[in-house]
């Protein structure tokens, strides 16, 4: 297969997935937001319909009130029948049942009943009415006195060959917890119907009313009306919140089941939709994406066609100079008129090739500087000039009959020799090379008669590492020379603190702090700078400059040395190596 024709079968194979992939997503968008719609609508619909029903119901509550307050209502229903005053009791019942008469026309009301705790009812339809009783003794009745409920609505029933939905009100003795009686109202299930009938007469979606308890009190077409919802929707279960939405699979289909829970009442409106109403305006937009993504294949596909033709020459001419870079020949003209990325692609092979020289230049450089700081380490393992001044005081010492001092040198010196010596090894145990600074500022404490103290804080889990040896001893004499000796005029006694602890599990820090002549901040950015460019300087210590490169060389160019000043009178230097054991460092 030719090179240009597996271009064009890759760019084609690259356009042709995102746009299936854009045509099945546009579509299952196209879905779901017709969905999310149809749901924020239905919402927003069954809201106002909850709203609508609460504020017309709101005055048959008022009246369940008025009938509470009433001081007729009060009196007939807190004492007994008084049948020693003629003509009490009548008078008494003929003014309630005036009252429940003067209800009798509100709109949507069925019946209006008093029920007395002796069993006595009043009513406005005293031909035509049904056993009150009966409800007292149902249990959605006695749940909700144990609530403690002031008035709750009941399941739907008949009355007069309607279907009416009772509201309760409890009636009370006013300012006591004493039950009188209840007042009771009975609404029409048909005005309930009129109330939503206007919202819902264009759709081909059912429409239901719940109570608490999942009594259908309405429907659109009546035929579940008291019967518990599950029985018209076996799998319906709503998750908990007051409004949204979900999918029920029936027999006969699926349905999208919008609801809004009115926490006022209780009571849920319930819309149902069948899928396949949604569907028929979905698929409309199915069909328009499906011909756009195959349209816009075929579009590709010329594009891919053209594009092949334009990018065989300059690949071609890549290659070319790529089979020269292979048999090494690196001194190759990478410039190139070419744009996009196949001129990027040129530019890039450019950059690599003189990485490459770079690179092998640089290692050349770092072999080179490395056998220099090799000698340099050998040079300064023991400083002439200071073996001379250790055997001159040692000589001092023994004149002026201080042996023990003389014995504490001599076994210094001595350990300092086998340390640095140490069988030829460059890798010490960091406990040595602690322990060689050790050795070093006792016999510069003698030799200065205790000018300055020295206090030590090192973490044990450190002293298990290794490291290369003869890094921190330059340093010590560093501090020393430059800041503890040249203010040994003053009073204040000078002071060297070490500390070695794990800055992290991977990482080794030692510091260094002294006392004494403290440098500026000029002179520490300087140390610094000096350390970290690749040459040398003759205003600053070769020593320094020799740990700091053998560092680098040992263990990469994120280690090595750093100074800096903690306050006016101190200044403090850091050492920063990997925290490695001799087993590890074996591995490597």
């Amino acid at each position: 297969m030719s090179l240009k024709l597996k271009i064009m079968l890759i760019i084609f194979s690259v356009a042709l997935i995102p746009i299936t992939i854009m045509s099945l997503t546009t579509s299952y968008i196209s879905t779901d937001t017709l969905v999310e719609k149809e749901v924020n609508t239905k919402v927003n619909i069954l809201s106002d319909i909850a709203n609508k029903v609460y504020l017309s119901l709101s005055e048959r509550q008022l009246v369940g009130i008025n009938f509470m307050l009433n001081g007729n209502v009060q009196e007939l229903l807190s004492r007994p029948i008084d049948t020693s005053t003629p003509g009490s009791f009548e008078k008494l019942r003929f003014e309630i049942e005036k009252m429940l008469q003067n209800y009798k026309y509100l709109i949507g009301t069925e019946g209006l009943y008093l029920y007395s705790m002796d069993g006595s009812v009043f009513t406005n339809k005293p031909f035509d009415s049904f056993d009150v009783a009966l409800f007292i003794d149902s249990p959605w009745f006695q749940q909700s006195l144990l609530e403690q409920k002031s008035y709750f609505w009941g399941e739907p029933t008949i009355e007069s060959g309607k279907h009416v939905v009772p509201l309760v009100r409890v009636v009370r003795k006013i300012l006591e917890p004493d039950i009188l009686g209840y007042f009771i109202s009975t609404i029409r299930e048909s005005f309930l119907h009129e109330l939503y009938a206007t919202f819902v007469e264009q759709e081909v979606s059912d429409f239901f009313i719940i109570n608490e308890r999942g009594t259908v009190i309405s429907q659109t077409n009546k035929d579940n009306v008291g019967k518990h919802i599950n029985e018209a929707f076996p799998n319906l279960k709503f998750n908990g919140s007051f409004h949204g939405s979900t999918f029920v699979d029936q027999k006969d289909g699926r349905y999208l089941i919008t609801y809004h829970t009115d926490s006022r009442n209780g009571w849920t409106y319930i819309n149902c939709v069948p899928w396949q109403e949604l569907y028929k305006s979905a698929r409309n937009i199915q069909i328009l994406t499906y011909v756009l993504s195959v349209a816009l294949i075929i579009v590709c596909f010329i594009i891919a066609l053209l594009f092949s033709r334009g990018i065989i020459h300059p690949i071609n001419s890549l290659i070319t100079r790529m089979k020269r870079a292979e048999n090494g020949d690196w001194d190759i003209d990478v410039r190139t008129n070419t744009t996009g990325e196949i001129g990027q692609l040129e530019h890039s092979f450019g950059l690599m090739l003189k990485a490459l020289k770079k690179s092998m230049e640089e290692k050349l450089t770092i072999q080179r500087q490395k056998r220099k700081a090799e000698l340099k380490m050998l040079e300064y393992q023991i400083n002439p000039h200071f073996l001379y001044n250790t055997m001159s005081s040692i000589i001092w010492l023994s004149e002026n009959n201080e042996n023990d001092a003389v014995i504490t040198i001599a076994s210094a010196i001595s350990e300092l020799f086998r340390i640095s010596i140490s069988k030829g090894n460059e890798v010490i145990s960091i406990a040595d090379e602690i322990q060689y600074v050790k050795y070093y500022l006792e016999i510069l404490n003698i030799r200065y008669r205790n000018a300055f103290d020295v206090h030590y804080d090192i973490d044990d889990t450190v002293l298990q590492g290794d490291t290369i040896k003869l890094i921190l001893q330059p340093l010590v004499e560093n501090a020393i020379y430059h800041g503890i000796k040249p203010s040994a005029s003053t009073s204040i006694k000078g002071a060297i603190d070490i500390e070695a602890r794990l800055d992290d599990d991977s990482t080794v820090l030692f510091t260094i702090a002294n006392t004494g002549t403290p440098l500026t901040e000029e002179r520490i950015d300087a140390l610094n700078q000096f350390l970290r460019e690749q040459h040398a300087d003759e205003n600053f210590g070769i020593g320094i400059r020799n740990v700091y490169d053998r560092i680098q060389l040992a263990y990469g160019k994120e280690f090595g040395i750093r100074f800096k000043a903690s306050d006016a009178q101190t200044t403090v230097v850091e050492v920063r190596i990997p925290f490695k054991t001799k087993k590890e460092d074996g591995d490597e």
